[in-house]
């Protein structure tokens, strides 16, 4: 991916599922300014072309000539279809019709990828591990609507953003109960995938494997922050099995560049998180336990991170 870096006005969004973040990206020292910063209602507009349309017509400063867009969603070629929304289209389209000179359109946790580098220290809260090595790879990990995974590696001209579909790997066991709650889940769906159990959708269904009890994921939210047992062991055992994920993610990739935790649920709770096993699960990989003690895990406590995201990649492009 290759932009023209005589740019000197971005569009940048992060396109969700039910709501959109939109700003104009301007350069300026480190990641650059972001202006005229927005939240909108993907219902209140028909397709992905009035909504970019609606904001351009709104915005009053000069207007963009080129536009990144963060989607959530596979991007494999012009064609896109977004996840969790009735929109698609073309990127040559969409480009032709915003009338911009230039459009890149990339996976929304590729573009959280490209936050990690440009964060200050007030803009996530670490949960054990020592010092980041910049020089190493980078692991996301984010549970939300479904449980995003992409990786971030350093080069010597940049840093490269690698999306995929981890959150599509296999949950592993990790004690008998557990085995137990997978083997539900695969009797359900036949394969227990890790965003089964880590979403919103999965802690519901977690909720109600452990307690026999339906619940929504807000319910489940309410009732731990204060105080609920039954909601508290719920968030208990989510948070370990997401400590499995991200160690074995952070194996894999040899993240000593720190494993990053973005997504709503973890930021919604999380003191519940901090409290957690998460850490010790993330740690307790054997005889590798030490490589692993030694890697940071930060929650994310941005309000817009994949803004943040997109505003650093487009700085150093």
């Amino acid at each position: 991916m290759k932009l023209a870096t005589a740019q000197k006005r971005w569009l940048i969004a992060d396109i969700g599922g039910t709501n959109s973040r939109l700003a104009v990206w301007h350069p300026g020292k480190g990641r650059g300014e972001l202006v005229d910063l927005r939240k909108l209602s993907n219902t209140a507009y028909v397709q992905i072309d009035d909504m970019l349309g609606s904001y351009l017509d709104g915005y009053t400063g000069d207007a963009p000539t080129g536009a990144v867009l963060a989607i959530a969603g596979p991007v494999t070629g012009d064609s896109i279809s977004l996840l969790n929304i009735d929109w698609s289209f073309t990127v040559a389209g969409l480009r032709e019709r915003l009338g911009l000179g230039e459009l890149v359109v990339i996976n929304d946790f590729e573009a959280l990828a490209h936050v990690a580098p440009v964060l200050r220290d007030d803009e996530y809260r670490q949960i054990g591990g020592g010092a980041a090595d910049p020089d190493a790879p980078v692991v996301l990990v984010g549970p939300g609507t479904g449980l995003g995974v992409a990786s971030l590696i350093p080069t010597p001209e940049r840093h490269i953003a690698v999306p995929g579909e981890g959150g599509h790997r296999s949950l592993a066991a990790a004690s008998a109960e557990e085995a137990r709650i997978i083997e539900t889940v695969r009797r359900r769906y036949s394969h227990c995938s890790a965003e089964r159990v880590l979403s919103g959708a999965g802690l519901a269904m977690l909720h109600e494997i452990l307690h026999d009890e339906a619940l929504s994921a807000a319910e489940i939210s309410r009732r731990g922050k204060d105080g609920d047992a039954k909601a508290r062991a719920t968030f208990e055992q989510f948070f370990l099995f997401l400590g499995t994920v991200a160690g074995d993610l952070a194996l894999t990739l040899g993240a000593h560049g720190g494993v990053y935790i973005g997504g709503g649920i973890v930021l919604a709770n999380i003191e519940l998180f901090a409290e957690s096993g998460f850490r010790e699960r993330f740690v307790d990989k054997g005889r590798f336990r030490d490589y692993l003690d030694a890697i940071p895990t930060r929650v994310i406590t941005l309000d817009t991170p994949a803004l943040v995201g997109l505003a650093g990649l487009v700085a150093t492009l």
